[in-house]
């Protein structure tokens, strides 16, 4: 069973950002995957939209808890410049809402039985394809794969599992499309504390991941300095940024992987 969602409200995503120097536009389609009615339910269009806004406002750098970043870190804070809006067209030409909803009879999914499968992909060098349903896979709650050759994507998309606060300020679609534009975590492998590097420049070295519950009071300290817990590439509950060598990073895998999106302005 297969239908595209007809939205009542459109007014989250009717809104006009005057932002001169956006440098790509990049239009999104939500794939639900659910297996009951109550699972269907749990994800409603509003949470999606609010979900998507947060995208937004956060890769625009509109997002008003900006704020909160601390005064050590405000000389890094960077401007990504990169718009996300919902589909208005599907892949042949049609109106779409941007929001598909596919029962299936697969309760949950994991990484080796990937939600991609359970959907047609839009054409992903015009959509970024955004899969919704029961990830059971530890405490995971979002997965996409780097653009980047040493890791080849099975298939180029974000998953996100129902229950992982979609639409409640989780930011954690902004956490896998930074994944998307090939950043690591700012802990890299989170290998019980030693303190790697995540290949950027200006984010500290850090030994392992914040807890998705914890929101620390700064200077939280790791690798004999201040975490940059409210980073977007972080786990915290409180993450409100990208550093200006991460978005030079998203850019330059705009510039090479990710080109086409730079047309579609």
């Amino acid at each position: 069973m297969k239908y595209i969602v007809s939205l009542k409200i459109f007014s989250l995503l009717s809104i006009t950002f005057c932002y001169p120097q956006v440098r790509a536009k990049i239009p999104v389609v939500f794939h639900v995957i659910y297996s009951t009615e109550e699972q269907n339910k749990e994800v409603s269009d509003s949470l999606i939209l609010c979900e998507l806004k947060d995208l937004q406002m956060d890769f625009l750098s509109l997002n008003a808890d900006t704020q909160n970043v601390p005064a050590e870190f405000k000389k890094d804070f960077g401007l990504p410049q990169i718009e996300f809006r919902i589909a208005t067209v599907d892949p042949n030409g049609n109106p779409t809402s941007g929001i598909v909803r596919v029962k299936t009879v697969k309760k949950n999914f994991t990484f080796s039985d990937q939600i991609f499968y359970a959907d047609a992909l839009w054409d992903t060098k015009k959509y970024l394809n955004v899969y919704i349903g029961l990830i059971r896979n530890g405490k995971t709650e979002g997965y996409t794969d780097n653009p980047e050759p040493w890791n080849t994507p099975l298939k180029d998309a974000i998953g996100l599992s129902y229950n992982a606060g979609i639409g409640k300020h989780s930011r954690l679609l902004t956490h896998e499309t930074g994944h998307w534009l090939g950043l690591l975590h700012i802990f890299n492998k989170n290998l019980f504390g030693k303190c790697l590097d995540d290949g950027i420049p200006d984010t500290p070295l850090q030994g392992r991941a914040t807890g998705t519950n914890n929101c620390p009071t700064h200077p939280a300290s790791q690798c004999n300095h201040a975490t940059m817990f409210m980073n977007f590439m972080d786990y915290s509950k409180c993450r409100v940024m990208f550093t200006k060598e991460q978005v030079k990073k998203m850019h330059d895998v705009l510039d090479k992987d990710r080109k086409e999106f730079l047309t579609l302005q």
